[in-house]
């Protein structure tokens, strides 16, 4: 089961500047699963379309209105197993120069568990251009005889319901928020969750608990005055409506996580869904760590300038974006009392019981970067593959390909779990024969660089032209990078 059930993204992602210029549609999809009680698992589907980036026409009302068609279909084996073709049209307007606005298209799809690949098609009606295909791959496991969580649904705003429709969910009209990117002048995270089968499984009207938290997505250390709880009776289907006010939350990637938990706080359910924040605004300071006392800690032993410097920078791995922007700063500006205090205040934060033990692990790693992946100008945390290593661990497997006739050399990481992902990969490669600097060019876990066209990148030795719209480099004569991808070994 994924535990990310909803993925936000353009379509398609890597290709959306050149699909502007080509005057096709632009929109970001979502999708979310739930379960009904009676009828069993259900999708929901969004596309919000950029209207700015579709052409109006004048209709009979004399207004100008845009129009999309729309082809979901939904493959196992390659058998198609549900689809849906239809027209969307946008709000009508008077004026063609106030386009800056989105419209909306929700499905719900009643779907079977399993796996699923979402074929996405979506066209101009109102100009010739060529339609715009995304593919995604989809998991529905929402088991009957376990407690289960739906998706966790992002809300730009959610009101009860007087009269039901598509928007609808156990009396409220939850309106989507399509996006995982918070700016700074969105100061709350609303959600909506259904918790599926506590009755069955504790007993009807049994108590238990619901945890709500923010994680550090680098780390998954909840943050300071993020997390709250509620009490709940068991039922047969139990909501959650939640919000948080994140307008002291500093820039960075996170996680929203949900956890159930019986009454002797054994762990029974979660779910989780990344989100990207960005507050510039908010940023840390000397004078916050003013307070940390270092008295006879292991940070007061660091005293080289040079070494406090190299300590911090190499935390980049496992530091979140403000900290990261902040140690950038200290250790240009610095002081040694105030590097101390950050360093010792960091490693409080991530292991509080342990905080000397948890560095000297970290340390190990380091260590373990330099030997791996340094280059003659980079320590190992500096370099793509280090950086990797050190937030993820080190993969299952590596498939390596250095000599490939047509391609330039590059590795595919592979890991089994991530992040409470399964599967996911990393590619990295090297245009530069004579180093050990391998880029990230694309991967598949959530919050880092996706490219669908890296296969062409890798294979870019030749100087082909490709076109825009092609992802994949035709075969070439020893060429295995789509089969190492596709069956990492």
């Amino acid at each position: 089961m994924k535990t990310f059930i909803k993925k936000a993204l353009i379509i398609p992602a890597l290709i959306c500047t050149a699909l502007a210029f080509a005057e096709t549609p632009r929109a970001f999809f979502a999708y979310n699963t739930f379960l009904s009680p009676d009828n069993g698992p259900y999708l929901e589907t969004y596309l919000q379309f950029d209207a700015s980036s579709l052409k109006f026409i004048e209709n009979l009302q004399n207004e100008f209105q845009a129009a999309v068609g729309v082809l979901l279909v939904f493959k196992q084996d390659e058998q198609i197993v549900e689809f849906s073709k239809h027209e969307l049209r946008s709000p009508a307007i008077t004026d063609t120069t106030e386009v800056f606005f989105s419209f909306l298209d929700q499905q719900r799809f009643l779907l079977p568990n399993g796996d699923y690949t979402l074929e996405i098609t979506i066209n101009d009606l109102n100009t010739e251009s060529d339609p715009t295909v995304h593919t995604e791959n989809i998991s529905i496991n929402l088991l009957p005889d376990t407690i289960t969580l739906s998706s966790i649904q992002l809300a730009e705003r959610i009101e009860p319901a007087e009269v039901s429709g598509p928007l609808t969910k156990s009396g409220y009209d939850i309106y989507p928020y399509v996006d995982f990117f918070y700016p700074a002048d969105r100061n709350r995270i609303l959600f909506y969750i259904e918790i599926y089968n506590a009755a069955q499984q504790l007993g009807e009207d049994e108590g238990f608990l619901v945890s709500s938290s923010i994680e550090v997505f680098e780390t998954r250390r909840v943050m300071a005055d993020f997390n709250r709880f509620k009490r709940e009776s068991a039922r047969s289907v139990n909501v959650l409506i939640n919000t948080f006010d994140i307008s002291r939350l500093p820039s960075g990637n996170y996680f929203l996580v949900v956890n159930v938990r019986d009454r002797n706080n054994e762990p029974l359910a979660s779910n989780r869904v990344f989100f990207q924040r960005s507050n510039p605004n908010l940023a840390l300071n000397p004078e916050d760590f003013e307070h940390v006392e270092i008295a006879n800690s292991f940070a007061e032993q660091i005293t080289e300038h040079d070494s406090l410097v190299y300590f911090i920078r190499a935390l980049g791995p496992i530091s979140t974006y403000s900290e990261r922007e902040f140690a950038f700063r200290l250790t240009n500006t610095g002081k040694v009392k105030e590097m101390q205090q950050y360093f010792y205040n960091f490693w409080l934060q991530h292991d509080p019981a342990r905080p000397q033990e948890a560095w000297k692990n970290y340390y190990i790693e380091i260590s373990r970067a330099d030997a791996n992946f340094k280059t003659r100008v980079k320590r190992g945390y500096e370099t793509d593959r280090g950086r990797v290593f050190l937030q993820y661990g080190p993969p299952n497997t590596i498939s390596q390909s250095y000599d490939e006739p047509s391609a330039f050399p590059y590795e595919i990481w592979h890991y089994y779990a991530i992040n409470g992902q399964r599967n996911k990969r990393f590619v990295f490669y090297s245009r530069d024969f004579a180093t050990n600097d391998f880029e990230l060019i694309h991967s598949d876990v959530i919050g880092e660089l996706a490219n669908h066209r890296w296969h062409l990148l890798i294979h870019d030795r030749n100087h082909l032209r490709w076109n825009v719209d092609t992802e994949l480099a035709p075969d070439h004569w020893g060429s295995r990078s789509r089969e190492l991808f596709l069956d990492p070994r």
